[in-house]
């Protein structure tokens, strides 16, 4: 356990992140894959959700998650393809989807006419 209760939310590249810079460098191409990120972001909202009794935080956690997996359902993660979709493109569906996910919830109506078109 870490001091305070606090938690630790990490991904890492495993050594690859030399062969992603260059082909980012002589391709203009970023593979990068954000899955982890992308889940240890919701994780933390959600704890923080939580821990302190923020209602927001949960919602945007549980849809935070309906978007990774509506990613993932749709084949939007970075291709490692030069031409095919990469981290840009990926980062623009999970916002894009995050938001329609958001406009959708009915446990913050606020948060939710926010993102209404």
């Amino acid at each position: 356990p870490l001091m305070a209760g606090g938690g630790m939310y990490e991904t890492g590249a495993g050594g690859s992140a030399p062969k992603h810079v260059q082909q980012l460098v002589e391709e203009n191409h970023l593979r990068w894959d954000s899955l982890g990120e992308f889940l240890a972001l919701a994780v933390s909202l959600e704890d923080l959700g939580i821990k302190y009794g923020n209602a927001r935080a949960k919602v945007l956690a549980k849809t935070l998650d309906a978007a990774t997996g509506k990613l993932l359902d749709n084949g939007k993660g970075p291709s490692p393809k030069t031409g095919e979709i990469d981290n840009r493109g990926s980062h623009f569906y999970l916002t894009l989807y995050w938001a329609q996910e958001l406009a959708a919830q009915t446990d913050d109506a606020a948060l939710a006419a926010t993102f209404k078109p």
